[in-house]
Parts: structure tokens; sequence; C-alpha cells
């Protein structure tokens, strides 16, 4: 198996490594780690709320399926970023453990919005 492939496998799977790793910091931490970070700048100058902010609190609370306080948090990542950002993980992972099994040249949605040049270099190969 060529260099350039076997990376191409290898980064698939810190991927998965990733989100997994991302998922259960927010499940395993307790809330009180997670938010004692330092204040946002913006909230504490002006004393209005920016557009990030409660962002890590409804995360920690989509992930405990806590819902209600997500939304109560931040209702715009709770029912819509936080969702896709789900959907994008899974089929990245889906792809990717596909791709290892059936040695297929799938790119994932994840592969085509953030590394175009897999994109163009699969279609270069398309070609001839």
């Amino acid at each position: 198996m060529p260099i350039k492939k076997r990376l191409f496998y290898i980064f698939g799977f810190i991927r998965i490594i990733l989100y997994i790793a991302l998922v259960l910091f927010f499940v395993f931490f307790s809330f009180n780690f997670i938010t004692s970070g330092p204040e946002c700048i913006i909230h504490k100058t002006t004393g209005l709320f920016c557009p990030a902010c409660g962002v890590t609190r409804a995360f920690y609370y989509f992930c405990h399926f806590n819902f209600g306080k997500a939304f109560y948090y931040h209702g715009f990542f709770t029912l819509f970023v936080f969702p896709v950002f789900f959907i994008i993980a899974l089929q990245d992972i889906f792809i990717v453990i596909k791709r290892s099994i059936m040695k297929s040249e799938r790119l994932s949605f994840f592969e085509y919005l953030f590394a175009p040049s897999l994109y163009l270099k699969n279609k270069n190969i398309e070609r001839n």
C-alpha cells in the first residue's frame, strides 16, 4: 500500500478517535471543570452576550441528553449546529470504516468540505 494511501486511512481513524475523545471529555468531566475557563471578554466589557456565549454549556448538556438545558443555554446550536455536526461525524465515521473494510475510494462529506485537494485528486484519478 502506498504511503499516501496509508496516511489517508490513518487520518480517517485519527478523526474517529478525536470524535470519540470530544464526546467522552464532555460526558465524563464535571460541569464545573468545563465551565471554569476564562470569562467571555465581550460579555465582561459590554454586558451583552456574544453569539458564542453558552455554546460549551449547551454542548455539555447536549452530550448528556438534557436537551431542555442545552436549548436554554444556546437554542440555535442545540437545534441546528449540534445535530448537523452529529450527522456529519456519523457519516464520516461510516465512510472511514467502510473505506477500510471495502477498500473503496469514496470520500466523506467532511473530507469534501475540509480537504478539497483529496476531492480534486480523486477526480483526476477517475479521468485517467
